[in-house]
């Protein structure tokens, strides 16, 4: 579904991403582990089209999106939820979700209704503020308006930053469910322990370059991995 080739981000003189090559098969949820700094961001800013890569090329269902806009990459099926959820904070919830359907065309409560039952504390939160929600509810609301926009692929960037340990279980578990109804999941994550325990396939990355890749179990038992991301 989706294939980035030798891709390489540079800021300014500072080469952030260094001919990265991922793949990502329709329907898996593939993990993106490293340090901070690491480029892992950068890599899902220029898929969804916010920065453009210095060369390489990024390939969505066959049809290369390197150059493409990032409102036209959002039509085409690829929804990214941004760190720190960045919600609309003087909208309501109910506002919040039908934003994401912005570009639809088509009737959007059938799906709102399905958003409400894989989260169902926005179902009781619709008509409240989104600024007024815990910041896992923000977290949960992000994903819910990103599903609103019927993605093929979603691209989380650390989804479980700054949340309790009971809020980081649920919700992985949600990306689980989501995953489960169809919708193909990159994930950005710093929790390598709970990113590697739902993945098929995982990347480990290191000062803007790929140095291990292998199914999530593999990686996972992976010494190199337990010693630098789990605490092995």
């Amino acid at each position: 579904m989706l294939e980035i080739e030798d891709l390489h981000v540079s800021y300014g003189m500072i080469e952030a991403v260094k001919g990265v090559d991922i793949e990502i098969e329709d329907g898996e949820i593939v993990s993106l582990i490293g340090a901070n700094g690491a480029g892992k961001t950068t890599i899902m800013l220029a898929i969804s089209g916010l920065i453009r890569p210095s060369s390489g090329k990024i390939i969505l269902d066959d049809v290369e999106i390197t150059r493409t806009s990032a409102d036209k990459i959002v039509s085409m099926g690829l929804i990214q939820v941004p760190e720190g959820r960045h919600v609309f904070q003087k909208m309501s919830v109910e506002e919040n979700l039908k934003l994401g359907a912005y570009l639809r065309k088509d009737n959007i409560q059938q799906d709102m209704e399905k958003v409400f039952e894989i989260f169902p504390i926005l179902k009781e939160r619709r008509t409240q503020m989104a600024g007024t929600l815990s910041g896992g509810e923000q977290q949960m609301l992000a994903m819910a308006r990103a599903l609103m926009a019927k993605p093929k692929i979603i691209l989380l960037d650390e989804p479980s930053m700054g949340l309790a340990p009971i809020l980081v279980q649920e919700i992985f578990r949600i990306i689980k469910e989501i995953n489960q109804s169809g919708v193909t999941v990159f994930l950005v994550e710093q929790n390598a322990k709970m990113a590697l325990s739902i993945s098929d396939h995982a990347y480990v990355m290191e000062t803007g370059s790929i140095v291990l890749s292998g199914s999530g179990k593999e990686l996972s038992e992976s010494e190199q991995v337990q010693k630098a991301y789990l605490g092995g």
